[in-house]
């Protein structure tokens, strides 16, 4: 999507100085959908990737080893739930954030034509 052009009539420039341009607020909000899904998918990543490390931690320690392997062990699985349902949260956000840009965007084409 490219940006809006300013106005080329005088006319045009003085409604967009009083009011405002409508396209370009638009514009504005299909910029911060697209930067709010973004950060949306950013966390969901960054859960999921947590969720996986942790999940071969798990596999990788023997509970049953002894004292220490057994704290490593349920901190490990503790931080792994963590992520999984922080994970599942965020992919949430990011289904929420990706019809909200789809909004947006067609707010966006609908005003201008």
């Amino acid at each position: 999507m490219k940006r809006p052009k300013m106005h080329r009539t005088l006319w045009g420039f003085l409604i967009a100085i009083f009011f405002g341009d409508p396209i370009i607020k638009q514009y504005e909000r299909v910029e911060a959908a697209v930067k709010a899904k973004a950060k949306c998918v950013s966390d969901a990543e960054f859960n999921r990737t947590m969720a996986n490390f942790y999940t071969s931690r798990v596999v990788a320690i023997d509970p049953h080893a002894g004292p220490e392997q057994a704290w490593d062990y349920a901190d490990a699985k503790q931080k792994q739930h963590d992520h999984q349902l922080a994970c599942i949260a965020n992919d949430k956000c990011v289904e929420e954030a990706t019809a909200r840009v789809e909004a947006e965007c067609a707010r966006y084409v609908q005003l201008q034509h």
